[in-house]
């Protein structure tokens, strides 16, 4: 299950159950507390062993109540026999894990593996087997995938290549091209990373605020990178200055990371040996100032 991609806890749930299989008239009209008592009942009584995946847990992490990731990371004391058939994956960017064990007290009673990022060959299959699925009669050189997958490592971020290869698929019919090259690739990446800006997205007022901040700081040169620290007081300077409500510090880095999925910065944590440790972020290519 891709956490990003379902908006809710009650979402989660209810996908991991028509994944299963699972129905019942008893499910109609549930909470997501009933929902989810619900499921860790099937598997307690299942005996179908089963791994649980869920990407991008960190957006869990956005949630006031936390319950979901809670709920999961206590299956061990609270429900026994659910967690002798079922397994739980967690993965999450590198980058998030010191904040989800800030977040959720419990990730500290747990083994976490760090996942590093994908490799170029990793995303090339990736994109292989995406390109494999289309229902089209559109032909990809294997150069053009040996460079998606070659921009997306750059970025550290397979959904860039995701991105692109979409963006390349429209393109294709539009023109009825029947065959993408490396040379189109560089062309929708030319068109897509280095000359969009920020009206090239939909973003919310917070993180049009939050990017504007960015920007302002970005304008001095003695200011590159950008530690997040700054940025964090900056916004809460702008926010007094402008009479705008102050958000949570957890949400502040979840547009962070919306921000970057996006492709208008790249954060990189840095050790700064007994200083500690602190996140730096850069701007893609000057984007145009909102």
């Amino acid at each position: 299950i891709d956490c990003s991609a379902e908006s809710s806890e009650f979402k989660i749930i209810s996908k991991t159950i028509n994944i299963l299989g699972i129905t019942s008239s008893r499910l109609k009209g549930s909470s997501t507390e009933e929902l989810l008592s619900f499921l860790l009942r099937y598997f307690a009584y299942d005996k179908l062993k089963t791994l649980m995946v869920l990407d991008n847990i960190e957006c869990l992490v956005v949630n006031k109540n936390k319950f979901l990731l809670s709920s999961l990371l206590k299956l061990n004391e609270n429900f026994r026999e659910a967690s002798r058939n079922l397994a739980l994956l967690f993965t999450a960017n590198e980058k998030e894990f010191e904040n989800l064990r800030q977040s959720i007290k419990e990730f500290q009673r747990v083994p976490v593996l760090r996942l590093k990022r994908y490799t170029k060959e990793q995303v090339y299959n990736i994109i292989k087997y995406r390109i494999s699925l289309l229902p089209l009669h559109l032909k990809f050189s294997k150069s053009s995938i040996e460079r998606l997958a070659e921009l997306s490592t750059s970025y550290e971020d397979v959904s860039l290549a995701l991105s692109l290869l979409s963006s390349l698929i429209l393109e294709a019919k539009s023109t009825r091209k029947e065959e993408i090259t490396q040379s189109d690739v560089d062309d929708i990446y030319s068109k897509t990373i280095i000359s969009r800006s920020r009206e090239s997205f939909t973003l919310s007022d917070e993180e049009a605020l939050i990017f504007n901040v960015i920007l302002e700081l970005k304008g001095n040169e003695s200011l590159t990178p950008i530690k997040s620290s700054l940025l964090w007081e900056t916004y809460q300077k702008v926010c007094e200055r402008k009479g705008k409500k102050l958000i949570s510090y957890t949400k502040f880095w979840n547009i962070l990371v919306q921000l970057e999925r996006k492709g208008l910065i790249k954060r990189d944590v840095k050790s700064f040996g007994r200083f500690g440790r602190s996140t730096l972020i850069f701007v893609h290519n000057e984007p145009n100032r909102a």
